[in-house]
């Protein structure tokens, strides 16, 4: 997200005549802007001075916006994607006596965030859905308690790790068919006019 114009910056490949310029800007760069999330870090600018921050604070899920690109700008038929979408992880929303009373500002200062990210989620999965079909759509992201998992603390980093684990070997068989038995077309850039 463009802190200047508050526009949204996607980083692409050049798969597009459209999509030139952002292949020259530098890996770390590009790193830096993605993981730039304004409650833990400031805003990151790249080479031409554009201050950014994290996409998730307006696509945490980008599932539907992978397959408007396969769509739109790539032009696949809709019935020939097949979509595999990892999540960080998922806990069940909780807002306590929300559900019930109007309890203003300060009640919700702590619990809005967490309401808009699941909202965009679900939104993003059920966008997809309709445009690959829910047949095409493969999401992966483990429920766990909340509050389990937190981005400021690598303590749980084993934790995490076998968690990924887990989830992989129970995935596996399903998505090995679909996703890992041919191999991907090797990517090749648009050549720059």
């Amino acid at each position: 997200m463009n802190l200047e114009n508050g526009e949204v910056h996607i980083f692409k490949t050049a798969h597009s005549a459209r999509f030139l310029m952002d292949s020259q800007e530098s890996v770390v760069h590009v790193a830096m802007a993605t993981a730039a999330a304004p409650t833990y870090f400031p805003a990151h600018r790249i080479s031409a001075g554009t201050p950014l921050v994290d996409g998730g604070t307006w696509a945490n899920n980008p599932t539907a916006l992978a397959v408007v690109e396969a769509i739109g700008t790539l032009g696949w038929e809709r019935r020939d994607l097949r979509v595999l979408s990892l999540g960080c992880t998922m806990s069940s929303l909780d807002v306590g006596f929300g559900r019930k009373y109007g309890l203003g500002w300060l009640y919700w200062a702590d619990k809005v965030v967490e309401v808009f990210m699941a909202g965009q989620s679900s939104g993003s999965l059920g966008t997809a859905g309709v445009l690959a079909g829910p047949e095409n759509v493969f999401r992966y992201s483990p429920s766990v308690p909340a509050k389990r998992f937190r981005l400021d603390v690598t303590a749980e980093i084993q934790s995490l790790k076998g968690l990924g684990f887990t989830e992989a070997r129970k995935a596996l068989p399903a998505i090995k068919r679909v996703f890992f038995e041919e191999p991907a077309e090797p990517f090749v850039p648009y050549p720059p006019a």
